[in-house]
Parts: C-alpha cells; sequence; structure tokens
C-alpha cells in the first residue's frame, strides 16, 4: 500500500491519497507520485518528506523536481546510528536539524566536526536542504518526520488483511466519518485559527 498523508491545521492526520502496487520499487513508486500530481497537482510551496529509499528519490526526480523531497529525521537518525555507533552523534544530529537559525545550524555543525569528522561528512554529502530546517527551501513546520505515516499504518492494521476492495471502502468509510466530524468543529470556531492553535497560544500565554 502507498500512502500520501498530511496534517490539516487543526494538527489532525488524514490521507491525502493512497494506493496499491505489487511491490515496493521504482516503477511502482513513479506511478504513485504520477497520479497524486495528476489529482493534486504541483504546489511550488509543498514539501514531500520521506524515507530514505533511493525508489522514492528517483520517483521523485522523475514526477516532482519542482518540489523539495525531505528526509525523515528518524530514519536518518538510525542511519546514523547504525553507521557511526554513537549516541552523541544522534544528539547532535536531532538539535541540528531542529535548529531555527543558520547561525545556530553551522554552531552546532561545527561541534559536529570536531566530534565525528566522518558524520559531519556523511550530513553533508546527503545536504542539510534535505534534513536541516535551518536549511530548507520551504517552510517544513514542525514536520521533520515522516512519522504521521504511522497514525495511518495503525488505523488499518486489521484492516489491511481485508480483501483489497474490501480494504477500499473501509478506507473510505473511515473517510466519510473523519471529514464531516472534522467541518462540524471548525465550523464552532469562532475565529480564524483552528482550536489547536488557539489551545498552543493560550499555553503560551498563560
Amino acid at each position: 500500500m502507498f500512502i500520501t498523508t498530511c496534517q490539516d491545521a487543526n494538527n489532525q492526520v488524514f490521507p491525502l491519497a493512497y494506493g496499491w502496487g505489487d511491490v515496493e520499487c521504482e516503477d511502482s513508486w513513479t506511478w504513485f507520485l504520477m497520479e497524486l500530481k495528476k489529482a493534486i497537482g504541483c504546489h511550488v510551496n509543498c514539501i514531500i518528506i520521506s524515507n530514505h529509499s533511493p525508489a522514492i528519490k528517483v520517483a521523485m526526480a522523475k514526477e516532482y523536481p519542482e518540489i523539495t523531497h525531505g528526509l525523515c529525521g528518524f530514519y536518518m537518525n538510525m542511519n546514523l546510528k547504525n553507521i557511526f555507533k554513537s549516541h552523541i552523534v544522534c544528539n547532535l544530529f536531532r538539535e541540528d536539524s531542529r535548529a531555527h537559525r543558520e547561525s545556530e545550524f553551522l554552531e552546532k555543525m561545527q561541534e559536529f566536526s570536531l566530534v565525528n569528522r566522518r558524520s559531519y561528512e556523511y550530513l553533508m554529502r546527503v545536504g542539510p536542504r534535505r534534513w536541516s530546517h535551518a536549511y530548507c527551501p520551504n517552510r517544513r513546520y514542525r514536520g521533520m518526520t515522516s512519522n504521521i505515516v504511522k497514525c495511518m499504518n495503525k488505523c488499518l492494521r486489521y484492516a489491511r488483511q481485508l480483501p483489497i476492495t474490501t480494504l477500499v471502502e473501509y478506507i473510505r468509510d473511515m473517510m466519510q466519518k473523519w471529514f464531516p466530524e472534522c467541518r462540524d468543529a471548525t465550523s464552532k470556531n469562532a475565529t480564524q485559527l483552528s482550536q489547536w492553535a488557539i489551545d498552543k497560544l493560550t499555553t503560551q500565554k498563560n
């Protein structure tokens, strides 16, 4: 199952598109992204975050060359842990990837080069624009990982065992329940802000 997942203004997760292929490979991902582009078009301020799959990288270059392809910080951290076997490197990466200012980013990368030069060179080869907040060409907000996909996987963990036509119907039914609930909740807002944003501002104010 191929799936693209988003978060709305109320910090709620929903599937933007989903489809099925016989195997997860370059051709399948290219087909899926081609169909996604037909469905939603190409928004220049958009960013797609995925794991470090070579198949996804090639498919993105073919179908969405104009969109930023960000890498999931969780998978990047796992790669660093497997390659360099260092908790210090992993902790530095988490801090550096989430740095908002370039000055802060460069300061932490300097520390990286002193602690483990090989890990520093590895991250620079991958490219800061693909994994860091400070150098991302588009607004990445808090979306540093692709973990929101796991939310959908959890919702479908039992339904995945169903025949594909029944699974499609299950997802359709789930969406038809979710979206009216979200719409009704939003219609009660007295401002243009979502309830999640109002709650965050209230907490910070207090």
